[in-house]
């Protein structure tokens, strides 16, 4: 059997809820590479996960990034059709990190 190595990442954080499923599950473990210049480094349409304020509560989420066309906003976009796309300034994010790769565990013994 082959084993496949994860790309060189940041760290790994496990999902809680579903805001991509069925893509990432809640308890899926997504492994990451920080992003320090977000202003010029977002890759639109990739999957990130992001650290943001809304009226002084911090949310961290996986989402899809998407242009805006509001200047200084993105747009986040869950995979799930449930969860309608929401539109930040980029001032609110307080960290970004590209999702590189996921892991699913079907046992835990």
């Amino acid at each position: 059997m082959e084993t496949t190595l994860i790309p060189k990442c940041d760290g790994g954080l496990r999902i809680v809820g579903d805001s991509m499923y069925p893509l990432l599950k809640s308890g899926d473990i997504v492994f990451y590479k920080q992003v320090h210049d977000i202003m010029h480094s977002i890759i639109w349409g990739e999957m990130y996960l992001i650290s943001f304020y809304i009226d002084g509560d911090e949310y961290v989420s996986g989402k899809y990034l998407q242009k805006s066309d509001i200047p200084d906003h993105i747009v986040l976009v869950s995979y799930n059709e449930h969860h309608k796309p929401m539109e930040i300034h980029i001032n609110r994010i307080r960290a970004l990190a590209f999702i590189k790769a996921s892991l699913r565990l079907n046992s835990l013994k």
